[in-house]
């Protein structure tokens, strides 16, 4: 995780960019939403050692309890 993440995170809810396929993993404050408020989350963590992100993170995965979709991702090694 770096800062094209909360990037990617702002490309998507305001400059059309509609590459989403895991909102899953866009959702980093865990409320089944993707807003401003996860790319802030992330942020927040990046910068200002705030809790860090949702489940599974660290590691790459799916959490499978969660109701937004993930059509594909992907994990880098």
């Amino acid at each position: 995780m770096d800062i094209t993440d909360p990037v990617y995170i702002l490309g998507c809810l305001f400059e059309g960019n509609r590459d989403e396929r895991c909102l899953n993993a866009m959702d980093s404050d865990h409320d089944q939403t993707v807003s401003i408020s996860d790319a802030i989350h992330l942020l927040n963590f990046q910068f200002l050692g705030k809790p860090s992100p949702a489940l599974p993170f660290p590691r790459c995965g799916i959490n499978a309890l969660d109701r937004l979709r993930c059509i594909e991702f992907k994990c880098e090694h």
